[in-house]
């Protein structure tokens, strides 16, 4: 039976053990949370990996870019049976199986001279200039000037401009709000109609009109919501991605959709993505410290489409030192949803990096598709 002198000896002799494999287990925590080191020896180095730069294929399915910047919005239109995919300055056409039909370059200049661009009104075919609509529905999209604007002072008397709206409003088979303001008043704001095929601007009244703007703006009259009268494109969803939707901020979970369309339907996976391994390549220290407190580097993923796979490398980042956040490829794969998808309907991947400092060529918007499909 151990007494205590021998427990205590015991103690004594196993301390410089013990010490030696904290101090061990530092140096490997160190190295592995604090610098780029990499202990995964017998990884592949990613080398021989492609990126995302040319199109990848396999026997099954296709993978290739088609916008090449960051802060998009993808919609399809099921009845025309088309995608849009919006950026600040420009739009492009995709038919159903994700070719380019059609890109517009939205810059222009207003009536003054100053440069401007173009609005896509969201959620609608239509794209407005200063002088005219674009409806992208169209196979050819073309400028159809205003043939008349209406109110551009913004003095119109209420019963007039009452009368004005209820004419046109009943008469029109095309009806939306828009965005831009009058250059005249700034506080005026554009109502479109389109009536016997002819496009009719008629801004909103001095004395308060019930316009607002939210998602998408709203027009009430005597406290009633004035419905518009359009086509509606969908916007499609990441269900492993917070719920995210393809509007321009990716909006997950955290933004309220209820009052949205979207929320009504069921979308369903058909694509997913799986980081490999990853490689550290830079750390990040916080403001003013030398505390590590993020990784970048290069990612190997796996891209599985129904039953194949496609591997591919791409930037991503992860936690440093006492920051523990996982590896985050900011990839979003987005789905039609189901009851308008169709057997060839594509798939789109959304390769949105957080940050300017590091980001790569690859960002943008890709098309996924069966090879059988074009």
């Amino acid at each position: 039976m151990l007494n205590i002198y021998d427990v205590v000896m015991k103690i004594q002799l196993t301390r410089p053990i013990i010490l030696k494999l904290l101090g061990i287990a530092f140096i490997i925590f160190f190295v592995h949370r604090c610098t780029v080191v990499n202990f995964n020896f017998f990884l592949p180095s990613g080398k021989s990996v492609p990126d995302l730069s040319k199109t990848l294929k396999n026997k099954t399915f296709e993978l290739f870019k088609v916008i090449g910047s960051i802060w998009n919005e993808i919609r399809y239109d099921p009845q025309n049976d088309f995608f849009l995919i919006a950026q600040s300055n420009a739009i492009t056409k995709l038919d159903a199986k994700g070719t380019r039909l059609y890109y517009l370059d939205m810059n222009e200049r207003d009536p003054d001279g100053m440069p401007d661009n173009m609005d896509y009104t969201q959620a609608t075919s239509y794209v407005v200039s200063w002088y005219g609509i674009y409806d992208l529905s169209k196979e050819k999209p073309y400028l159809e000037k205003f043939s008349k604007v209406i109110n551009t002072e913004g003095n119109m008397d209420k019963d007039a401009w009452d009368l004005a709206f209820q004419n046109l409003y009943e008469t029109s088979d095309v009806v939306f709000w828009g965005f831009r303001k009058s250059l005249k008043r700034a506080w005026l704001k554009p109502l479109y109609f389109r009536q016997n095929g002819k496009w009719i601007v008629l801004y909103t009244n001095e004395y308060g009109s019930g316009y607002r703007m939210d998602k998408t703006p709203q027009y009430k009259m005597n406290n009633k919501i004035i419905p518009q009268k359009f086509n509606r494109l969908y916007l499609l969803k990441d269900i492993q991605h917070n719920d995210s939707y393809s509007d321009y901020l990716t909006s997950g979970n955290q933004y309220d959709f209820s009052n949205e369309p979207e929320s009504k339907l069921k979308y369903s996976k058909r694509a997913s993505i799986k980081t490999l391994y990853f490689k550290k390549e830079e750390v990040e220290h916080g403001p003013y410290t030398i505390i590590p407190v993020q990784f970048s580097g290069t990612a190997v993923n796996k891209l599985q489409f129904e039953n194949s796979s496609i591997t591919f490398k791409s930037i991503a980042q992860k936690g440093a030192g006492l920051n523990f956040y996982p590896i985050e490829t900011d990839f979003f794969i987005f789905e039609v949803a189901d009851e308008f998808k169709k057997e060839n309907t594509p798939s789109f991947l959304y390769y949105k990096y957080p940050t300017s400092w590091n980001s790569d060529d690859n960002e943008g918007v890709y098309v996924i598709r069966k090879l059988n499909n074009k």
